[in-house]
């Protein structure tokens, strides 16, 4: 759900239709949630929690899109900077996902040589500029093994 299909309610509705709009996406809400609630217990299952994370995904891009666009309308030089960890953040997700420099500034709404600026500073030998919150030895939790904790743990893998 980008904001190229987002619903466009005609003008010369009345506030009552636009809220009548608004209470009827939130009690189709509800009747999905109860609906997946229902077909988890089944043997649909994993049908079931597909779907919902298909929506969550779209929720989840129509909210990044919004706050996007909010952002966009601040000149470059006026946005708060990143700090040391989010920087690594975002050029740990940069190689994670194999974007670009320029995909990577496009996302994070940031000039190439910004992204440039952070990867020069990493080769340099890192600097307060760009900072791991975690030791460096550790894997992010995404790609952790099934099973295993934070700390390493793999007791609850087989």
């Amino acid at each position: 759900m980008s904001t190229s299909a987002s619903l466009l309610l005609p003008r010369t509705w009345s506030k009552v239709a636009h809220r009548s709009v608004l209470h009827a996406l939130s009690v189709a809400a509800t009747a999905m949630t109860r609906a997946w609630s229902r077909a988890a217990s089944s043997r649909r299952g994993q049908q079931t929690e597909s779907e919902r994370l298909r929506t969550e995904i779209a929720l989840l891009i129509e909210e990044l899109d919004l706050k996007d666009a909010r952002w966009r309308r601040v000149p470059a030089q006026r946005r708060p900077h990143y700090g040391p960890v989010q920087r690594m953040r975002i050029l740990e997700l940069r190689a994670l996902r194999g974007w670009s420099t320029q995909e990577t500034a496009e996302r994070f709404l940031v000039t190439e040589e910004t992204i440039a600026s952070w990867m020069r500073r990493l080769d340099e030998g890192g600097s307060a500029l760009v900072r791991a919150d975690a030791p460096v030895n550790k894997f992010p939790d995404l790609v952790a093994a099934p099973g295993a904790t934070a700390e390493g743990d793999m007791s609850g893998a087989r």
